[in-house]
């Protein structure tokens, strides 16, 4: 039984190794501490509740899980009846809380004990989780809330904070359909735009890209943003596949004209583009538009933009900023001051100790992005959020950010 895996989606990103404790109510915190040494091996409390099961529900759930070695059967009876003993008798201004046992979840709530509502381990129906549901194809696979609007919880890698989202449909002068996504703020109207241009299909890149995924995960909440993202000709991700097949970035300068053009047809203002490797170089080419307030590029590698066309951005005057990794791979900062010479207005950023793919430097960026596009907001921005919050399945990426690109003669 304990080797088996569920089909529950976990609330926070399981660690085999970690043990520690969040900050929890009285009787979830007693419940912990009851544990031995051996149910903490490998085990951890969790503070991930469904807002609609603190406003409506009144049942104890048990939950498989996935992690990296079989449990025992004695430490999971001694979990289930020890977590149910003290959230049976919790007092009303506790929160309902989670305890990870091995490969097993155990959840409780108020009103029954670890072993369901008659002894038996068998228990009530669970209930509707509430899910943030888009037209098409969700991108954090069908996200559940969790929390209280009063909790503060610490904002990680597939954290979806608040937001209103729509599934979008861009459709390209040569006849294409790209699927994308438009997040924004939940409350008022954004202060800016950010249209994402993807790293190359090829190996990887697509509108999920890490950068962009946290980027409409987090900036219309902590930065009144406005982010939309879309697949160019023939990439797929989670949200589907647009139509077409990469053309080396040549008919993709439709994809970034019909993406200028939803914007400024649906009045989101303040527009910006924020491109990414190969999405920099679509950036120089054709982002130089009168719908567009300015650029940032992400590790630019100036593989097929001309001189001429970064005379374009030169003589426009729109704001530019290159966000240059200390160790890219391909357009290192000093070379980088040289190759922007070109265009006066280049702001160029060295990044120290990141890399090409940003790995581990997603806060940095958006923090950058951020100052140049909302200069109002306080940066860096924060790392905690008080309010529910949602956690997307981002196991579908782990193999897609591979490399930048290869070459296409």
């Amino acid at each position: 039984m304990c080797g088996q895996e569920g089909a529950v989606r976990r609330a926070e990103p399981a660690h085999p190794l970690s043990r520690k404790v969040f900050q929890l109510g009285p009787a979830v915190a007693a419940a912990a501490a009851h544990l031995g040494e051996r149910e903490l091996r490998q085990a951890r409390v969790v503070h991930a509740v469904q807002r609609d099961l603190v406003a409506r529900g009144h049942h104890f759930t048990y939950e498989r899980r996935m992690l990296s070695r079989p449990c025992h059967e004695d430490e999971e009876r001694g979990a289930r009846a020890v977590l149910g003993e003290h959230l049976e008798h919790r007092g009303s201004g506790d929160r309902v809380g989670s305890v990870v046992i091995g490969q097993h979840h155990v959840r409780g709530t108020r009103g029954h004990g670890a072993n369901g509502a008659d002894g038996t381990g068998h228990h009530p129906p669970h209930r509707t989780r509430k899910t943030r549901h888009l037209r098409g194809q969700a991108h954090a696979r069908d996200p559940t809330v969790y929390g209280k609007l009063d909790q503060v919880n610490v904002i990680r890698g597939n954290t979806i904070l608040p937001a209103r989202r729509e599934a979008i449909e861009l459709h390209t002068a040569d006849g294409l359909r790209l699927v994308g996504e438009l997040a924004l703020p939940e409350h008022g109207d954004p202060a800016a735009t950010l249209i994402c241009l993807h790293p190359l299909p090829t190996h990887g890149g697509m509108m999920d890209s890490h950068i962009f995924r946290k980027a409409a995960w987090r900036l219309p909440a902590l930065a009144q943003l406005a982010v939309l993202r879309f697949n160019t000709r023939g990439t797929q991700s989670n949200q589907g596949r647009s139509e077409g097949a990469f053309d080396g970035g040549v008919g993709e300068r439709f994809d970034v004209a019909a993406a200028i053009e939803y914007a400024e047809f649906h009045d989101l203002p303040n527009r910006w583009i924020l491109g990414w490797s190969f999405g920099t170089d679509l950036t120089l080419k054709y982002g130089c538009d009168p719908g567009i307030e300015g650029a940032i590029l992400l590790s630019p590698p100036l593989r097929t933009t001309t001189e001429a066309e970064m005379e374009v951005w030169a003589r426009s005057g729109k704001p530019l900023t290159a966000l240059i990794p200390e160790f890219d791979d391909y357009l290192r900062p000093e070379e980088a001051r040289v190759r922007f010479a070109v265009i006066p207005q280049a702001e160029i950023v060295p990044m120290p100790g990141a890399k090409h793919l940003w790995v581990g430097d997603a806060e940095n960026v958006l923090n950058e992005v951020v100052k140049r596009v909302s200069p109002q907001i306080a940066t860096p921005l924060p790392s905690t959020w008080e309010g529910a919050v949602s956690y997307g399945d981002v196991s579908a990426y782990a193999d897609r950010t591979v490399a930048a690109f290869e070459p296409l003669d």
